[in-house]
């Protein structure tokens, strides 16, 4: 599924807006009970620990093998990004 920048009406389905998916999330959690927020909040934030973990890992791994190398830009938009 794809994250549309702005609103659309896609008859498929096939995207969905940020003012959407915020707005659906929202009414989830709203319907969470305390402690089931604290539990998520504490799975959210060990999953955070361990996935910056496993970036800081990456980018070492990254820096030891090219550090030599001469950087370039480069045009390419893939990469690793992390929202959060």
């Amino acid at each position: 599924m794809k994250i549309a920048n702005r609103t659309s009406r896609d008859t498929n389905c096939s995207e969905l807006d940020m003012q959407t998916i915020r707005r659906r999330v929202a009414n989830i959690k709203s319907r969470w009970a305390p402690e089931v927020a604290q539990a998520r909040a504490a799975e959210g934030a060990r999953r955070r620990r361990e996935l910056d973990a496993l970036v800081s890992a990456l980018m070492s791994d990254f820096h030891d093998d090219y550090a030599a190398k001469q950087c370039e830009i480069s045009e390419d938009t893939h990469g690793l990004t992390l929202v959060g």
